[in-house]
């Protein structure tokens, strides 16, 4: 998922041009994925991406289904009660990623203007703050305004 661009990253980070991508993609990878997990939902860069994306999700979760089948199957083979625990507890886990990953991309969204000032700040703040430590400065914690910008697209999932 590429929703920023490394150019726009400089910009925004008042670099010059030929600052080392090397060094951005990290903070890149890092704000959009924080971005992301607190929507709990899968973002695309536009409409026809969301729409591939939930359109394959009957044959995702289909494979992911006899996936499970065939690994339950195969616990069920195993004789030692441990083992096949372990091999059933990892079907559960794999199956549950994929539906849950289905679900954030079933209430997928189109990056707008507002997520992506989210992305940007929050890329803002980690490369400005990129040490753990401050020596002979002020230091306030400040709000980023991040979740707030995000509050209204956040999809909040109840147990």
């Amino acid at each position: 998922m590429a929703i920023l661009a490394l150019d726009e990253v400089r910009s925004h980070c008042r670099l010059e041009p030929g600052y080392p991508a090397e060094q951005l993609t990290p903070y890149i990878d890092a704000a959009q994925g924080y971005v992301v997990a607190h929507l709990n939902r899968a973002v695309f860069e536009d409409q026809k991406a969301l729409t591939d994306a939930q359109d394959a999700l009957a044959e995702t979760l289909g494979e992911a289904y006899e996936a499970y089948v065939a690994a339950a199957d195969a616990a069920a083979l195993v004789e030692n009660p441990a083992q096949r625990q372990a091999m059933m507890d990892l079907a559960d886990k794999r199956f549950a990623d994929v539906q849950l990953l289905a679900k954030r991309t079933m209430n997928g969204i189109v990056v707008d203007g507002t997520i992506r000032a989210a992305m940007l700040l929050t890329l803002g703040n980690l490369f400005a703050n990129r040490e753990a430590d401050v020596v002979g400065v002020s230091v306030a914690a400040l709000p980023t305004g991040v979740p707030e910008l995000l509050r209204s697209y956040r999809m909040v999932q109840m147990p």
